[in-house]
């Protein structure tokens, strides 16, 4: 659960921070830090992940934070 908290924690804190300055950039890295925490995550929690993403109709996310793949 450590990693998915993480992830979730940097996408918050980076959306109650987000001014109108930031730009496309600025979203980008911070949802590719977010995507490093969940690189991390255990089976289990990318699965719940992966169908939470499902839930919210947008599985597409699934393989775009990397969580179609299996890992060990």
């Amino acid at each position: 659960m450590k990693s998915l908290s993480k992830a979730l924690a940097v996408a918050l804190a980076y959306l109650e921070t987000r001014s109108e300055n930031c730009t496309e950039d600025d979203d980008l890295r911070a949802m590719e830090d977010a995507a490093a925490y969940l690189n991390s995550a255990t089976q289990e929690e990318r699965a719940a992940m992966a169908e939470a993403f499902r839930e919210l109709s947008k599985p597409e996310l699934i393989e775009g934070f990397g969580l179609d793949v299996l890992r060990n």
